[in-house]
This record gives structure tokens, sequence and C-alpha cells, in this order.
């Protein structure tokens, strides 16, 4: 039973350890047909380690086919984003003609300030059909402190990128609060 739990461990240390056993018993095969080892008092071992070689051996190819398949595997999924986040730029650029003057004032804002990030209550107010769309997201996380009334949003990089270069298509005023004097944010649904 010691024998098998052993050979179980040594299953589970990977790929590249059972590939240099198998390369060692082929070492020893190499010498023993080359006269440097004597086999002739246990004639049943060559036998046993070609197939202990091709064991081990054929587990390191199973190890280096699932490395090859995850790699294949994470390489779609950077191309799948890649191809997505493509789609979405395609997307915020189309429909930046079909923007209300209100979602027009929030990234014209966002521009003049600089501001990729700002905090709203948690429904985005104004900025919840940018939200909706995906042009604006929550980066509030498990854990990060925020309230009901400060929630924290972040303009998407592929979206600033675009607002940066068309700046002439979101020109900016500044609006002034009704009451208590200074500047207002556009998404801001609340007179004060």
């Amino acid at each position: 039973m010691q024998g098998l739990e052993k050979i179980i461990d040594l299953l589970k240390t990977g790929g590249w350890q059972s590939f240099f056993v198998g390369l060692a018993l082929l070492a020893f095969l190499l010498l023993q047909s080359w006269g440097v080892i004597d086999t002739t008092s246990v004639p049943y071992i060559v036998p046993i380690v070609w197939l202990l070689a091709f064991f081990f051996l054929g587990i390191s190819a199973a190890s280096l086919g699932d490395q090859i398949k995850l790699h294949l595997q994470n390489r779609k999924k950077a191309q799948d984003r890649i191809r997505y986040e493509l789609a979405q730029r395609e997307a915020f650029i189309d429909d930046i003609p079909h923007l209300t003057e209100k979602e027009k004032q929030i990234f014209a804002y966002l521009i003049a300030k600089n501001q990729k990030r700002f905090d709203a209550d948690s429904t985005g107010e104004y900025a919840s059909g940018l939200v909706a769309k995906g042009y604006i997201v929550s980066i509030a996380r498990p854990g990060s402190h925020y309230t009901f009334n400060s929630f924290p949003f972040e303009v998407p990089n592929f979206v600033w990128e675009e607002i940066q270069v068309r700046k002439e298509l979101f020109p900016y005023l500044a609006v002034n609060r009704s009451r208590g004097g200074g500047e207002k944010a556009p998404w801001i649904d609340s007179p004060w």
C-alpha cells in the first residue's frame, strides 16, 4: 500500500517531474544498451523500465497537453475581450449623435474637469441612461465605503478615449446651483 501511495504522490507532482523521471529511465535504458549497466542478473528489469518510461512520459505529455489547452483558452478569452471592447467602442461611437443633451453635458463636464470618476446617488441620477448603456460604470466593490447618496462611478477607458478625441461634440456650459451658489454637476438631480 505504501508503494501505491508514493506513486500517487509522484503523479500529483506535475508534468515536469514526470518528464524528468521518464528521461532518467530512458537514460538508464541507454546506458544498459551500451553495456555500462549490467542487467543480466535481473532479466525482467528492461521491460519494466520501458513501461515505466512510457508511463511517466505519457503523464508528462498529458500535463503538457493540459498546459497548451489552458494557454489556448486564455488566449481565446483575451481575443474575445478585445473583440468585445472594440464592439463596445463602435457602439458608443455610433450612439454619440443619439445622446441626450443632458448626457452630453455630463461628458462635457467630465472633460472640462479632466475627471473620469464621480460620485452620485446609487441610481446614477441623470447619468442613469449612460450607466444602463455601459458608458458609465459603477466602481463600487464589496468592502468599499459608500453610501446611497455617494456611490462611485467611472467612465470606462474606451469611452474616455473617444470623448477626448471628439471634445467638440461635448461643449461645456457651467450650470450654477439654484441655491447656495457654486457650480452644479450635470448628473445631480437635486437643486442643492
